[in-house]
Parts: structure tokens; C-alpha cells; sequence
């Protein structure tokens, strides 16, 4: 566990973290990837919108009082990108035009109390946010999410998400076409939504490591795990430290004890606890060929590329498959 947090929080290599704790380089990997593999799936299902059901209303109503023009407005949904190095597999998918660069994309819906209530990624850099929502059914989860709590919930996005009951966005046209009603509706809003940036920019000043883009080499690293982990750690951090919000908007976030038994209610049985996070398997000192799971090896990278012969979808699903299951071990 201290291994996995200090190679997140830091941007040290394997030779300066060895000298801290007294490992081979290749042990530190091994307890690294060991602490991903046992906490990732917990991470997974912790950061489910499903987990926040019940308290969805209040914190519309919460977030009413402060101001928020919509009424069942819950939270904010936007996506961020990470850079990442040039894959030699999939590399049309993970260019984003617009930012001209290779890179992964996450989307994340950023609660009212600046808790991550829902994280999903990585996608390919090249995925739009309208179409990553589309794919994920986000808008049928609140609709659903609504019948049962016979109150409307709904979240606030940017230009790039279709108009919707549950999904609003900014009023669209110029500044000189919008009506002196809608260009401040977007103005008040705008405000409000900027919490959900300051939320990516809080996880990449958290855990600088999953930032750098000279560690993000796709196919020889899980950066989907780290970065699925790192989002859980940054709700435990708001958890314990408070968030802008809480100044901001004036809506408290849970305490570690509250958001514990948010996951319990949830009714996953193997995440009933944060305490899991501390039940670490043991792990050899020295670099074990059989430590690593099989699947690690099922994309192995090959030595050509391949982007002539695959698809896009296809050159998609390779970025988002060798985020969790690299061709190498991390060094």
C-alpha cells in the first residue's frame, strides 16, 4: 500500500523509490502492480453512480440553495484528457485532433460536495464526450435513477452533450444571438460547472505521477488502473480534507465513516469496507515471471503497427484494452 501511494504521489523511478524502501527495483514493480491488480476492482465499483442514489435529491436541493438555475441539478459531467506516449498500436484512435496529441480521455461527474460520483475511462484520445456518454447509457442510468426515487435528478454538461430531460447544457449560439435571459443562464452555470475542472486539476496535483506523460506509455503500463485508483483516493482526500466546494458552495462532503456506508447500502459485498484497501497479498522480494496475471499478456504488443489493418473501433479497443492489461510489466 505505502509503495503503490508513494509512487502515485511522487514523480520518483523505480532506483529512487528501491533506496527508500529497501527493495530490489523489480520487487517495488511487483508490489506496485500487486497493490493495483487488489485495489483496482474495488476502486471500479466505488466510483458507480449507484453508490450516490439516495442522496441525489439533496444534493440538488443543496445545490439549489446556493443558486444552481436548475432545481434537480445534482452534479457536473465533463471529460479530461491525459497525454500519453505514441503507441505502435492503435495510434490513429488515441490522436485527438483537436488537442494534437496522443492521449487517453476519462469522463467523470463531479458531485455537488466535490465528491467523483461517477468515473469511467480510458477512452480513446480520438472519442467524443457526446458519444462516450451515448455508449455508457449515463442519460437512461438517471432516468431509471429517477423513476425510483419519484424525484428528477439530473447533471449539467458542456456544449458537447445532447439536450435531455436529465442532461442539460449551455444554450447554444453566438453571444450576439442569445437572448440577454440565456446568455446569463450560461454565465451563472458556467460558474458552477467549473468545479468539475477543478476536480481533474486536484487528482494531477494529488498524484503527479499519473499525470506525466513520460510515464504513460500504454502498452507497457496498467494507466487505467493507476488512474481509476487515483480518482478513489481523491474522494477519500475530499473525505478527509474537505473540498473546494465546501468554501465554494458550502456543501460539506461525507466523512470516510459516511461514505463507507454509502458503498455498503450500495449492496457490493466485496467492497463493503474501505478498510479492504489494507488486506495487501504478499508478494515475493524478488521479480517472479508467475506473479503477474496471465492476461497481462493476451494484447502483446507487436513489433510493427498495425493501425493499416485494424479498424478504428478496433484501434479503439486496443488503447482502452492495453490501459489494463499491458504487453510489459512497469520499470
Amino acid at each position: 500500500m505505502l509503495v503503490m501511494l508513494r509512487r502515485l504521489a511522487s514523480l520518483e523511478n523505480l532506483y529512487h523509490l528501491s533506496a527508500k524502501f529497501d527493495r530490489l527495483p523489480t520487487a517495488i514493480s511487483e508490489l506496485h502492480n500487486a497493490m493495483l491488480d487488489h485495489v483496482y476492482p474495488y476502486a471500479k465499483r466505488a466510483l458507480r453512480l449507484e453508490v450516490w442514489e439516495d442522496e441525489l435529491p439533496r444534493l440538488a436541493q443543496e445545490l439549489h440553495r446556493q443558486g444552481c438555475l436548475i432545481p434537480t441539478c445534482c452534479g457536473f459531467i465533463d471529460g479530461t484528457i491525459f497525454k500519453i506516449r505514441r503507441p505502435t498500436e492503435g495510434e490513429d484512435a488515441a490522436y485527438s485532433g483537436w488537442k494534437r496529441m496522443h492521449a487517453t480521455k476519462y469522463r467523470a461527474l463531479v458531485l455537488s460536495n466535490f465528491m467523483i460520483g461517477d468515473y469511467d475511462g480510458p477512452h480513446a484520445g480520438s472519442a467524443r464526450d457526446g458519444n462516450i456518454l451515448r455508449r455508457l447509457n449515463v442519460e437512461d442510468l438517471l432516468r431509471a435513477m429517477s423513476i425510483r426515487l419519484r424525484s428528477t435528478v439530473s447533471v449539467y454538461g458542456d456544449a458537447a452533450y445532447s439536450l435531455s430531460s436529465v442532461i442539460h447544457r449551455p444554450h447554444q449560439g453566438n453571444r450576439g444571438a442569445l437572448s440577454a435571459s440565456e446568455a446569463a443562464f450560461n454565465e451563472e452555470m458556467s460558474s458552477f460547472r467549473q468545479t468539475v475542472e477543478w476536480m481533474f486539476g486536484n487528482i494531477e496535483q494529488l498524484w503527479p505521477f499519473v499525470g506525466d506523460k513520460t510515464r504513460r506509455s500504454i502498452i507497457q503500463r496498467q494507466t487505467g488502473k493507476e488512474d481509476v485508483i487515483a480518482a478513489l483516493l481523491t474522494n477519500f482526500h475530499t473525505c478527509l480534507c474537505g473540498g473546494v466546494t465546501t468554501d465554494y458552495l458550502g456543501i460539506a462532503p461525507p466523512t470516510l465513516q459516511e461514505y463507507e456506508r454509502l458503498i455498503s447500502r450500495a449492496g457490493d459485498e466485496g467492497c463493503a469496507t474501505i478498510c479492504g484497501l489494507l488486506h495487501v497479498p504478499v508478494v515475493s522480494n524478488r521479480a517472479s515471471p508467475s506473479f503477474f496475471n496471465s492476461n497481462f499478456l493476451l494484447f502483446s504488443s507487436s513489433s510493427k503497427s498495425l493501425n493499416g489493418t485494424l479498424t478504428f473501433q478496433q484501434q479503439q479497443q486496443i488503447i482502452e484494452r492495453h490501459s489494463y492489461f499491458p504487453a510489459a510489466t512497469n520499470h
